[in-house]
């Protein structure tokens, strides 16, 4: 249906209903996602309407559970790693401190619901990475927004090994910036590798995330 799109941007995202605008994300994401047929096509179309600012705006504005967690899925899959003018529209609108705080909300489910909190906190992750290793200007933004202490708080809760190895990655990107390992290692990065080196250091070696973790540490510390 090609009005599907047009109107989940321009009529249900602008929705107050929480479960409105959750069936709206949740769609967008099923649209946009790269097993459908069309994908590509989609994420075009979405993009060209501004929808991918209108998601950072949905978010910003209803703090629903379901909302957080629905709006980051479809974040995931509008954003593409090498669409930089796209990532760079989300970013001006404020896009990492959205991510955190949608981690936050969401990590709350991780002792009711873990499967569900582990999911949407790793997705939250995933997109984070995308943007702090962009530029010097991004990370920058991320460390003044306490960015390195929420995701050491988000990983001291749960010990999963994908939770770890994202917000490994996370560390990862903004260590290239030789400038901020120090403040890096400050705001919790030096601890929260020190507890995934200690969770996967028994670990099988093809995972490789113990490993990994003193690498990090040690570009951290040079």
């Amino acid at each position: 249906d090609p009005t599907e799109i047009p109107k989940l941007i321009s009529s249900d995202l602008w929705s107050d209903n929480p479960s409105i605008l959750a069936s709206a994300l949740k769609r967008i994401h099923i649209l946009c996602f790269d097993d459908n047929a069309n994908y590509v096509k989609n994420r075009k179309l979405v993009i060209s309407l501004g929808g991918h600012t209108m998601i950072v705006a949905a978010l910003k504005k209803n703090l629903a559970k379901h909302v957080q967690y629905c709006g980051l899925f479809a974040l995931s899959t509008v954003i593409s790693s090498d669409d930089e003018t796209a990532k760079n529209a989300v970013v001006t609108v404020g896009v990492m401190e959205i991510i955190l705080n949608a981690c936050k909300i969401i990590k709350i489910e991780m002792d009711t619901d873990h499967q569900y909190a582990e999911n949407g906190v790793v997705t939250g992750m995933t997109l984070l990475q995308q943007f702090v290793g962009d530029s010097k200007e991004n990370a920058y933004s991320f460390i003044s927004l306490k960015g390195v202490r929420k995701i050491t708080e988000l990983i001291s809760l749960h010990c999963g090994k994908q939770l770890h190895l994202d917000g490994l990655r996370v560390l990862d990107a903004l260590a290239q910036f030789v400038d901020f390992r120090a403040q890096v290692l400050q705001d919790g990065g030096a601890f929260v590798l020190a507890l995934i080196q200690k969770f996967n250091r028994d670990g099988p070696v093809k995972d490789g995330v113990a490993l990994k973790a003193l690498e990090t540490m040690k570009t951290l510390c040079s």
